[in-house]
């Protein structure tokens, strides 16, 4: 899945498009982004493990968000699809819970949700717990 990743530091990338563009254009920018991104890679992983159960392909993008520096990734996902997915992040390579750095992690996961819940499904109720060093939100129907 690294065919898109690169080093930076995303906290100032983040930090830099809130001040350039205002950090409501920065979330919707970051969201749009990272969102299909999301999509792409669990569709290319479905493609790829066509046998493969919903767990197996979030396990394959949990392990490559680890690798990749965004943060130690734990994805709940209810038996009844109509209750939310639980994420949650430790050590998160972002932590603000506004601005673009709000949705760099949980965009893309609301994109690859959308892939594998097969219906459009968005980000909601993004905390960051400073004591546990842990972002945590919500992925819910669009």
């Amino acid at each position: 899945m690294g065919s898109r990743r690169a080093a930076i530091d995303v906290v100032a990338f983040c930090d830099e498009l809130d001040q350039l563009i205002g950090p409501i254009v920065a979330e919707v920018m970051i969201s749009q982004c990272r969102f299909r991104m999301g999509k792409q890679d669990a569709a290319r992983l479905c493609n790829e493990k066509s046998q493969a159960t919903v767990r197996e392909i979030v396990d394959l993008l949990v392990e490559s968000e680890r690798l990749s520096g965004i943060g130690s990734t734990r994805v709940t996902v209810p038996e009844n699809p109509e209750q939310p997915v639980e994420i949650e992040v430790s050590t998160p390579c972002v932590t603000k819970t506004s601005g673009a750095a709000k949705f760099f992690i949980f965009g893309y996961w609301s994109g690859a949700l959308s892939v594998l819940m097969k219906r459009e499904m968005k980000t909601a109720n993004v905390i960051y717990d400073e004591q546990a060093d842990m972002v945590r939100c919500q992925i819910v129907p669009r």
